[in-house]
């Protein structure tokens, strides 16, 4: 998978051969952030002379205009187009998401949703909480309320205080120490 972020001097880099009027000559102190660059298609490198020169691709100048690069943008558009199927599956209420986790291991993993689907869960995980549909003796738990997979735990708490270390007994030292 390839990374589509760029760092401040990666897009610094790209500013400049965006810039240039023709093929800008690559320093040696830079030639690794052009190599980033080109990797992701933002640029193209070619050897001239005694070093590499680069110029801008299409996919750079839109990197550029946007802010993004344009196959991160299509792979979130890939992603959204199934949400409303995914965003149906969800559960309708906190008493359907207990139901859901009990039934399972415990734990359901829903991977990378998109906003509307995130946003059924959540309604689903608020549901559960606010209107005493956990288990007395259980926890819910929710990880990836922003971004990845979505991640809903039911812990028995006399499961988890058992699995926890015993705390560590106090020492008394006395002020001095005799030999």
């Amino acid at each position: 998978m390839v990374k589509y972020a760029l760092t401040e001097p990666q897009v610094d880099l790209l500013r400049e051969i965006a810039a240039a009027s023709s093929a800008m000559p690559i320093p040696p102190a830079r030639i690794q952030t052009s190599w980033a660059l080109e990797q992701r298609d933002l640029i193209k490198r070619t050897w001239r002379g005694s070093g590499h020169v680069a110029v801008v691709t299409a996919d750079g100048r839109y990197y550029l205009k946007h802010g993004k690069h344009p196959r991160q943008v299509q792979v979130e558009k890939e992603r959204l187009e199934g949400d409303a199927a995914q965003a149906a599956r969800a559960p309708a209420d906190g008493a359907e998401l207990i139901s859901r986790l009990q039934s399972a291991p415990g734990k359901i993993a829903v991977p990378d949703p998109a906003a509307q689907t995130r946003g059924r869960w959540r309604a689903a995980y608020y549901d559960a909480l606010h209107h005493g549909h956990v288990p007395t003796g259980h926890k819910l738990r929710w990880n990836g309320r922003q971004r990845g997979d979505c991640v809903f735990t039911l812990i028995d708490e006399e499961a988890e205080k058992a699995a926890q270390p015993l705390p560590v007994p106090a020492i008394d030292v006395p002020e001095t120490l005799v030999s």
